[in-house]
């Protein structure tokens, strides 16, 4: 009898010990899930402003100011080699104010800018881009300046650039039957009338999006402060 009492407690005590790793794992897995949710939720908004940035609804900023300073933070994001902050204040305040004519969002342009030159105003491609925004001299640069040079003028180059992209997008918004045309004149931009495929506005997309989290970084009583060192006229 007391043999069997031994034994009793010697298999208890071996109950014990095998459930006290499942309770620490539970314990564990518990703790994590705690720290894990409130990420979960982080990202999980951070998705839907991304979503809503893609549909072009993302930080509508209407006061030149203010907008500019965005779009320079958007630059300097890049970490161009050369480009001091004057000049990406220049450059910013050229895309605004020719953005702004069109009601374009300004960084669609400088994600044009960047993967058609990374800001080099005197990039030329082996398919005759020239200039910040690519264009190109022989389907639209020849019709719009006398020289191929003067697509190396940062302003007459943006000018064009967004024309161009205006152009395209208004195009796209009529002819497409998908509701979110915004990728396709992207692609039209890059590769004219019949587009050979959708590389293009991924890449150009993807760009859009590291900038839209980059903004959502900035505390916007920065750019406020910022705003208020500077005089700006478009």
């Amino acid at each position: 009898m007391k043999s069997g009492l031994g034994d009793l407690e010697i298999k208890a005590e071996k109950a014990k010990f095998l459930m006290r790793p499942k309770s620490y794992c539970a314990l564990l897995l518990g703790g994590l899930s705690l720290l894990l949710l409130p990420t979960f939720f982080y990202f999980h908004s951070l998705r839907g402003l991304l979503n809503q940035y893609r549909r072009g609804e993302y930080l509508r900023i209407t006061d030149f100011d203010l907008k500019v300073l965005e779009t320079k933070k958007a630059i300097e994001s890049f970490k161009i080699k050369g480009l001091n902050e004057e000049l990406a204040y220049n450059y910013a305040v050229l895309v605004v104010k020719h953005a702004t004519v069109f009601e374009l969002d300004p960084l669609d342009v400088v994600s044009i800018i960047w993967q058609e030159s990374g800001f080099n105003p005197q990039a030329i491609s082996p398919t005759g881009d020239y200039g910040l925004m690519g264009i190109n001299w022989y389907y639209v640069g020849r019709h719009r300046v006398k020289e191929r040079e003067d697509l190396f003028n940062a302003e007459k180059n943006i000018r064009i650039g967004v024309e161009m992209l205006n152009f395209w997008r208004e195009l796209s918004r009529k002819n497409t039957r998908k509701s979110d045309f915004i990728p396709f004149f992207f692609d039209h931009y890059n590769q004219g009338v019949l587009v050979q495929n959708e590389s293009y506005s991924k890449t150009i997309m993807n760009i859009r999006q590291k900038l839209a989290v980059y903004q959502i970084l900035i505390p916007n009583h920065s750019l406020v402060m910022e705003s208020n060192n500077r005089t700006i006229s478009p």
